[in-house]
């Protein structure tokens, strides 16, 4: 996942959608942990999924919530360096601006 998100990050409309899968499926997390306690003998010898849903949290949900966190810092990066393009430009329009007022 974090791969997909380096390789991807750039691309506003696949990380925005990427982060809404993963906050879809962190969301529904306990839904997939009553499913898979219920059927866990089709895709494994034990019985991971506990009640608490401890086990998938720390599987999916932690990994999911960090790779959001990720996402969301790329994003307050690419702002903020716009953010500072912007500002030298206004700045720049104000001298130019000032130095024809002064001429």
């Amino acid at each position: 996942m974090f791969l997909f998100i380096c390789q991807f990050h750039a691309d506003y409309a696949v990380s925005f959608t990427f982060l809404c899968i993963l906050c879809v499926s962190s969301a529904l997390m306990p839904q997939i942990n009553e499913f898979a306690a219920k059927h866990y003998k089709q895709f494994s010898k034990h019985q991971y999924f506990d009640d608490s849903g401890f086990f998938i949290f720390v599987v999916w949900g932690c990994p999911a919530i960090i790779n959001c966190l990720i996402i969301l810092g790329f994003w307050m990066y690419d702002v903020f360096g716009l953010l500072v393009v912007l500002k030298k430009k206004q700045l720049m329009s104000a001298a130019r601006k000032s130095s024809k007022k002064t001429n």
